[in-house]
């Protein structure tokens, strides 16, 4: 099995390529965090004559978590490690961890539409039905909104069952 992760830059690595431009080779610590303009430009004039190459020795660290941050902001979430599975004689699967804060806020999305189609109230069965989630999940985000204030916990007059009412939804 063979794991591709998502590329993130080590400052030791860098601070090592920067190490090279002791023997003539500046610019290389800047090819690898992603400055190949000014990588190429370190290479051809020595560092800038040595003196570009001194000052980054201070800007290495900062080269590094801008590199690491732009790939995360370009290839996903912060919190999302990426992982592409390889094995051999099996289509790749790519595996994404999605965000727990994220996926509350769309599922409250979704629950919200339904209460608001049903006059500012929705039981769990209705959030079960029309999000396609679990009765644990459903109930545990409208416990929550609950708590946070957001809705109140009511009995539907009829059926005695527990409504969650969003008093800025009843038309």
């Amino acid at each position: 099995m063979s794991a591709v992760k998502s590329s993130e830059r080590s400052k030791s690595t860098a601070y090592a390529l920067w190490c090279l431009g002791f023997i003539g080779l500046s610019g290389f610590h800047r090819v690898y965090t992603g400055k190949y303009l000014s990588g190429t430009i370190w290479l051809l004039t020595w560092g800038v004559f040595g003196l570009g190459h001194l000052v980054d020795l201070l800007l290495v660290p900062g080269m590094v978590d801008e590199y690491n941050l732009k790939q995360r902001l370009l290839y996903g979430s912060m919190t999302a490690p990426r992982e592409l599975v390889l094995r051999p004689g099996e289509q790749a699967t790519y595996q994404l961890q999605t965000d727990p804060e994220a996926e509350h806020n769309r599922l409250v999305q979704q629950l919200l539409a339904v209460a608001q189609q049903k006059s500012g109230m929705i039981t769990v069965t209705q959030g079960v039905l029309a999000t396609g989630k679990s009765f644990r999940e459903v109930e545990a985000a409208l416990k929550r909104l609950h708590a946070e204030g957001y809705a109140a916990i009511t009995n539907h007059p009829v059926s005695g069952a527990v409504v969650y009412q969003f008093d800025e939804l009843i038309e």
